[in-house]
Parts: structure tokens; sequence; C-alpha cells
């Protein structure tokens, strides 16, 4: 069984050793789609031997949600005949399950399963990890979030039609949910989300401003995402993993 897995970043040098131990003893081949990356980002993956680093057309001033979307689509039916799964990702967002992928997505398709949605979780911690390992054993505690329940990997032969951000779709095949997480590590205290919120909300192209979408990374934003939802969340935090 072979998994793939696309994701879309840009500037990520402080998660992405992380991200790269995540996933790169799971699936079979990242590919990983820079924004326009000017940090050590593309030097990290480039040192991942299952990795590879593809320009994505989202640079600064350029992202489009719904562009996005479609440039994503194209890019997993480049996977038909040559994958089983893929898995779509934000560099933030871990798929967890105790068992690892493979197994999980193995047994899966022994039951004819098709797709597959995650439960999503805010993970919450007061400052970044100061050391290497694994983000999953680091930061545990965090706060039940629906509306990060995504589908979060398929079948590269199943058509998938994306809502802007990709939290939602149309999938012509059942969708199971089989205990798998998704764990959204943004929150790692004040310096850390202001600098990510800056460069998210930098990047916004014409389209999206014009029509309000992607606002949750402004500095003036108090909902999700925003500093005062990153302290509220704290307070509450509970152990996920």
């Amino acid at each position: 069984m072979t998994t793939w897995l696309f994701c879309l970043f840009g500037n990520e040098e402080q998660l992405m050793p992380y991200f790269l131990r995540h996933y790169a003893p799971q699936v079979d081949q990242l590919i990983m789609l820079d924004g326009g990356s000017t940090d050590g980002s593309r030097a990290l993956i480039r040192a991942c031997p299952n990795a590879e680093v593809q320009d994505s057309p989202f640079r600064q001033g350029g992202y489009d949600e719904y562009a996005c979307v479609d440039f994503l689509a194209r890019k997993t039916h480049n996977a038909r005949g040559r994958a089983d799964w893929v898995l779509i990702v934000d560099a933030d967002e871990f798929v967890y399950t105790p068992q690892g992928l493979p197994s999980a997505l193995a047994e899966l398709r022994r039951q004819g399963g098709r797709a597959v949605k995650a439960t999503g979780y805010q993970m919450v911690a007061e400052t970044f990890p100061a050391s290497a390992g694994a983000l999953t054993d680091l930061v545990r505690k965090g706060v039940r979030d629906p509306e990060y329940d995504k589908l979060v990997a398929f079948d590269p032969c199943l058509d998938v039609s994306w809502s802007p951000g990709r939290h939602n779709c149309r999938i012509g095949a059942p969708v199971a949910q089989p205990g798998m997480m998704l764990l959204h590590y943004r929150y790692f205290g004040e310096a850390y989300l202001r600098d990510r919120n800056a460069r998210i909300f930098a990047r916004r192209g014409a389209d999206d401003i014009a029509k309000g979408r992607a606002y949750h990374s402004a500095p003036d934003h108090q909902g999700k995402y925003s500093l005062t939802w990153w302290q509220h969340a704290a307070s509450v935090a509970e152990d996920v993993l």
C-alpha cells in the first residue's frame, strides 16, 4: 500500500522538523508545495529522503482560497494509479492515531474504506518546545474543535470537491471515522502566535481581501486563532494524548 502526502507551506522552519519527524516514517512520499519560503524550510525538506519540494503559485500577497483547492485537486489527481491513499494537510496539522497511519489505513482499506475523516483538536502550549522529539509527545493538551473534523485521507481515484479552507467537501464515497485525530499545532504562546498570524495575514491575495476571506489572522481579530482565543483555550485545555 502506497501513501502520498501533500502539504502547502510557507516559512515553516521552526515547525518543519517536527512535521517531518511525524510524517516521513509513516508515508511513502511527501510532496511539499512551497509558497515562496525565505527561511530554511526548503533545506530541511530536501534533507528528508522521501520528501520533495515543489513550488506553488501562492506567493506573498498571492494566496487565494478558491485557487488553492483547485491546485490541490490537480495535484492529487496526479497520484491516481500511483498511490492508494493521499493525505492533504497544512504544516501545522498532524494526523495522529495510536497504531500509526500505515496500520490504520491498511486496515481501513481491507474493510473497503476509501476516505477518512479525522476528529479535530486545537493543541495549546505556553511556549514553543525547546527540545527535539515527537511533537505529539511534547505537546499533549488541547481542546476539542468540531470545525477541524476534516477529510484527511482518501483514495486519489475519488473526485473530491473542497470548500475554501478544506474544512468541508463533497466526495462520492462513504467517509469513515476510525478514531484518527487531527491535531492543529498553532498555539505556542503569544510571540509565536503573533508572528505566525502576521505571516498568514500578509500572504492574502486580492480576491480573498476583497471578499473578506482569511480574516482570522488579522491583528484585531478576537475569535479563533487570536491571542484572546489562545488564552482561553490554554485555561481549559485537557489531556488529548
